[in-house]
């Protein structure tokens, strides 16, 4: 599938001018339309009732911002023109349509969408005049359902679980129902506009499969906070760095969890560990290609999407997990890693710098290692310094004497940014500074900077044969 760009706006409440404006200045710089816009919401305001004069342009077709459109409505509507509204809800062939109630539709271009109206009404509590609710026993999708993007009006209950962007208001919020549901059914993106507010909590993986699933709460449009969301969907999903555990199941990242010291080539996680971590070499889909070196404790392996062909990972074999510390054998090792890492890098020119996030939201514990021009090492430690501070994490040599923590060793230095529990902190903040730090501001998407299986393959055997050397 040819990628699709796609573009998500937030609660209309009527609004439809100012985000149809937005998106069509997309289009001219890209020098086409957009492929989809999804508009969310309200289509006519709730303070006045009254529907913008480009809503009828739009769902007339008169004027056509995207290739196409839908109207994902977060309640059933009146006052309208019911022509209009017939036409939008019940044409497959139209290219403006009106999502209304839930469901599943697949595109023309092979993308699965649900979408879920309405709110999730306790048992002890009055409905709210005028809004559509959610019945658990009414929801369409079937078990094992899988969807390219799922639309809702409420977060699922728990969705910050195991995140680093736990806001206090945001914590308790959320619908039980949609986390029931989000156990059994799986989206590579879920929307919604619930809480009026913007937040892109870090991918999570998929309750069952090895989907990786993004949640993106939009604020209403016009409005301070970010409202608007453009991507391009690939067919192909690869795994993002910074991936957590899904917050819909229980899981414990605890001694209980992790396995007892090596006595095998390969040792056994839990299987709930084990079909979860894309770095436990026991899991049958692991990426295994990637791999260009395996020690007695840990291994090495190229980053998917790298920065660079010497983007490196360094893992514990061991399931560690991401706010735990490995083992004083595997430590021993990886710093042994380090050193020859470093012999490998001087002799092509370059210095390592290595980025560890001691944090819940890395399911397991590992070190990326980018390396860098050596012309260029005096300016990384003052580079890094000023970019933390300026994001709200300023660096210090003193290691913090909490859990979690941000660790960066360059040269000889060893810098540390305290995280806080109740702070979020960007779970790609380490890609985000080298590629500015390289001047690869395209590699802020990992995905941009995928290779193919096959190249994927060559690299990594060129990478063993420098380790025999």
């Amino acid at each position: 599938m040819t990628p699709v760009t796609i573009v998500v706006t937030g609660n209309l409440n009527g609004r439809i001018t100012e985000a149809a404006t937005a998106v069509e200045k997309l289009g001219v710089q890209l020098g086409r339309p957009v492929d989809i816009w999804f508009c969310l919401g309200d289509m006519i305001s709730a303070t006045t009732g009254k529907e913008d004069v480009m809503l009828q342009e739009i769902l007339s077709e008169k004027t056509l911002v995207a290739d196409q459109t839908f109207f994902v409505l977060r309640d059933r509507i009146s006052g309208m023109n019911e022509q209009l509204l017939a036409h939008s809800m019940n044409s497959t062939a139209s290219k403006v349509r009106i999502l209304d109630s839930s469901g599943v539709v697949k595109l023309h271009n092979g993308l699965t969408i649900g979408f879920l109206s309405g709110i999730d009404k306790p048992e002890n509590k009055s409905a709210v005049a005028g809004r559509t609710v959610l019945y658990k026993n009414d929801l369409p999708f079937p078990t094992d359902q899988q969807m390219d993007i799922l639309f809702t009006f409420e977060w699922p209950q728990n969705v910050l679980e195991h995140s680093s962007a736990t806001n206090p208001s945001l914590i308790t919020v959320g619908s039980p129902i949609l986390k029931e549901l989000l156990t059994t059914v799986e989206a590579r993106y879920i929307f919604t506009i619930g809480e009026n507010c913007f937040l892109e909590r870090e991918p999570f993986h998929a309750p069952k499969s090895q989907m990786t699933t993004r949640f993106i709460s939009l604020a209403n449009v016009g409005t301070a906070q970010r409202w608007l969301y453009a991507f391009n969907l690939h067919s192909e999903q690869a795994q993002p760095d910074g991936c957590t555990p899904c917050p819909f199941t229980s899981i414990r990242n605890d001694a209980q969890l992790r396995p007892p010291k090596r006595t095998a080539p390969l040792p056994e996680a839990p299987s709930r560990v084990l079909s979860e971590c894309w770095f436990c070499l026991a899991n049958p889909t692991v990426r295994k290609h990637l791999i260009v070196h395996v020690g007695e404790f840990a291994y090495v392996a190229l980053a998917r999407g790298g920065l660079s062909e010497d983007h490196l990972l360094i893992v514990p074999i061991e399931h560690v997990a991401g706010d735990a510390i490995p083992s004083a054998p595997t430590l021993t090792e990886i710093e042994t890693l380090e050193t020859l890492l470093g012999k490998l890098f001087a002799a092509s020119g370059q210095d390592a710098v290595y980025f560890t996030l001691r944090h819940s939201s890395s399911f397991h514990w590992h070190k990326q290692c980018i390396p860098i021009p050596k012309h260029r090492s005096g300016q990384i430690v003052p580079f890094l310094n000023s970019y933390f501070t300026n994001i709200g994490y300023p660096l210090s040599e003193k290691k913090p004497d909490q859990k979690l923590y941000f660790e960066i060793n360059v040269l000889d230095s060893r810098l540390y940014a305290t995280l806080e529990v109740d702070k979020f902190f960007p779970a790609q903040a380490a890609r985000e500074a080298m590629c500015e730090f390289l001047d690869l501001h395209e590699f802020r998407d990992w995905r941009n900077s995928m290779l193919t299986q096959k190249d994927e393959t060559n690299l990594a055997t060129r990478w063993r044969q420098r380790f025999k050397l």
